[in-house]
């Protein structure tokens, strides 16, 4: 997680999300992902080594209550890019989810 705020640091405000006084990202919902229903977590795995990960949720969009799963955080590390990695694990998410009636 650090290391995919890092990377997505130079796309935001300066003041959006910085280093915390110990020189570490807070991402405030992590642990959810592990504790409350309707939250996904799904670590990327290439040749036994971590190479991402995905946290998805459940949400409902206003005037429609039937749940729908938006993809919050998707992170492919840099040494695993551009090899189809990133490609094929959202082609799986989003047919893993169209499988139980949720869309991406």
């Amino acid at each position: 997680m650090e290391l995919y705020q890092y990377d997505m640091s130079q796309y935001e405000e300066e003041s959006d999300n910085d280093v915390n006084e110990y020189g570490l990202y807070d991402y405030k919902y992590l642990d959810h992902y592990w504790t409350e229903k309707g939250r996904h977590p799904f670590f990327v795995i290439r040749s036994g080594k971590l190479a991402g990960f995905v946290l998805a949720r459940e949400v409902t969009v206003a005037g429609d209550l039937s749940p729908r799963v938006s993809m919050g955080e998707f992170s492919i590390l840099r040494k695993y890019r551009r090899k189809g990695i990133g490609n094929e694990v959202a082609i799986k998410m989003f047919g893993m989810f169209k499988r139980i009636g949720r869309s991406i």
